[in-house]
């Protein structure tokens, strides 16, 4: 790739370009609605502490765990959507655009300040805003975090470049901007605990050997912080704990069987990243026990892939720095610690830093070989052919998050068989007050899964809202036989009595909830209440 600058270039006219473009594609996004039911309530809808900036909020946001997650800066940052928009989703949507859109600026600035030539630099920016797995983490509310923590950690590294360029005493003060973004991102989102070794890959690939003097030195308040943060994110995210945590066991019942598992989700994700369609908010990958073809052919792959990360490492030291990012990204999202769901689009914003430069490079490379020049236009049609497409794909994918049926109607389509993509679906339905619907579907549930506890309950539910009190017990009775130590069924049960004017019974089916779960709220008034029923009956 040839080294100097294309002609007619400024750093500020391709931003404008890329901003101008961020709006045309995510601009629709401002008219969807909340994700009732998937994590848009535990955060904003239903949380009290992002009502108002005041010092009581702060305070929660900074010693609260929410859907398992320890991010006060997201919280805070909710606390200043509500203060200007009140409760309404267009606010909370444009800040997730406005955050997009600084990330893409800001990973375009460091990507010229690290490439040899503007193009491939406009190329990794363009593919990092607009592929459209980027679709999932923008158009969510909920993924406040993920945009937080990718502003920081962005601004972590361009600061710690500046202080590897400079001398004493100004770049003390780089290294201070670094490491004070770098506690923020880890405030936003854990994944960011990855940033230390990142800052070790730009020294070894990109600073001479007889200028790394206080590297060392330099990286352990990092690694000290990362540490204390991916220690207290492992404990919070323990589902025990009652928050929500995503934390689970090894699946397949062994870090083996998860390793088996994972290799051809890693292919799966470059095979998104390459050929984006048929994307989905929910991925159901089997689980494997076992060396089969497809584990075979992706280790195989990821093998050759290796072999290509060590022919970097030797000869092309600066694309290694990318590779190693791409990987770096990954890292935490592979069940290295093992997550509750095992792919999601959302996984790919970090790593899609690395790749998406490796592929501008690519791309770039193709042009020059072409022998790109202002009077040869024609030699950027490879990079037309390859890009076009996304912002387009991405505007699509837009839609499909425009509200929980929305969401939930293209999962069932993208995965028939997938008994959570239809529980989400029938919750959407439920949320809107559709019942027939929410019954239809949570019955197909059940034909996936007769031992289905949130399908027993909500049937039972729904039936007695219905009047049907008789029905609805039939549903709340399965559940309690087939889980007798879960609190929820028991409450459930408890309503179809109450309905049914059979108070004795559901004095009794509450205080088995309560005897299961002593904090649960409520109880307590609702027993009291029924016990006088049933006592002035007698």
């Amino acid at each position: 790739m040839r080294t100097k600058e294309y002609n007619g270039y400024s750093l500020l006219l391709p931003s404008l370009v890329l901003l101008v473009v961020v709006f045309a594609v995510y601009g629709g996004v401002l008219h969807h609605n909340f994700l009732d039911g998937w994590d848009d309530d535990s955060y904003v809808t239903a949380n009290r502490a992002v009502q108002g900036i005041t010092i009581d909020n702060v305070k929660a946001a900074f010693t609260s765990i929410y859907v398992g997650n320890y991010a006060p800066l997201q919280i805070v940052s909710y606390m200043v959507d509500y203060a200007i928009w009140g409760p309404h989703a267009i606010g909370f949507l444009l800040t997730n655009i406005l955050l997009h859109a600084a990330n893409g600026l800001l990973y375009f600035a460091l990507a010229r300040r690290l490439a040899e030539s503007l193009l491939p630099a406009f190329v990794a920016a363009f593919i990092f805003l607009f592929h459209p797995v980027q679709v999932e983490t923008v158009a969510w509310i909920s993924q406040r975090k993920t945009l937080l923590a990718m502003f920081f950690f962005l601004s972590a590294l361009h600061a710690w470049v500046a202080w590897r360029e400079r001398k004493e005493p100004t770049g003390v003060i780089f290294y201070a901007v670094s490491l004070g973004a770098f506690c923020c991102a880890v405030l936003a989102k854990s994944v960011a605990v990855v940033l230390p070794v990142a800052l070790l890959l730009y020294d070894l690939c990109f600073v001479a050997k007889n200028r790394r003097q206080g590297l060392v030195a330099g990286l352990i308040p990092f690694l000290l912080i990362a540490l204390a943060f991916a220690t207290m994110n492992f404990v919070v995210q323990d589902p025990a704990l009652g928050g929500g945590g995503g934390r689970a066991a090894w699946h397949g019942g062994g870090p083996l069987a998860t390793l088996y598992t994972m290799l051809p989700v890693v292919v799966r994700y470059l095979g998104m990243l390459v050929w984006p369609t048929n994307l989905s908010a929910f991925y159901d990958p089997p689980i494997r026990n076992a060396v089969d073809l497809q584990v075979a052919l992706a280790a195989l792959l990821l093998a050759v892939l290796t072999a290509g990360m060590v022919f970097l490492w030797k000869r092309k030291r600066k694309l290694f720095f990318w590779g190693g990012v791409f990987w770096l990204g990954l890292l935490p999202v592979s069940q290295v610690v093992p997550l509750v769901t095992l792919m999601n689009d959302r996984y790919l914003y970090f790593p899609l830093l690395g790749l998406a430069m490796l592929c501008g490079v690519l791309l770039a490379c193709l042009a020059d070989a072409l022998g790109y020049s202002a009077g040869r236009t024609w030699t950027v049609v490879p990079l037309l052919v390859f890009l076009l497409p996304l912002p387009f794909l991405a505007w699509e994918r837009t839609k499909v998050w425009q509200n929980s049926l929305t969401l939930w109607s293209d999962v069932v389509v993208k995965s028939p068989t997938s008994k959570w993509g239809w529980i989400g679906l029938a919750e959407a339905y439920r949320n809107r007050n559709q019942t027939d619907m929410a019954i239809q579907t949570y019955q197909r549930v059940l034909s996936m899964d007769p031992a289905s506890v949130r399908a027993l309950i909500n049937l039972g539910r729904l039936y007695t809202m219905r009047g049907d009190t008789a029905k609805g017990r039939g549903y709340l009775l399965k559940a309690v036989e087939l889980y007798p130590g879960y609190s929820p069924s028991y409450v459930a049960l408890g309503e179809n009595y109450y309905r049914a004017g059979e108070w004795e019974q559901a004095v009794a089916a509450y205080g088995k909830a309560r005897a299961l779960d002593p904090q649960a709220k409520g109880l307590d008034s609702v027993l009291h209440e029924l016990k006088g029923r049933a006592g002035s009956r007698q």
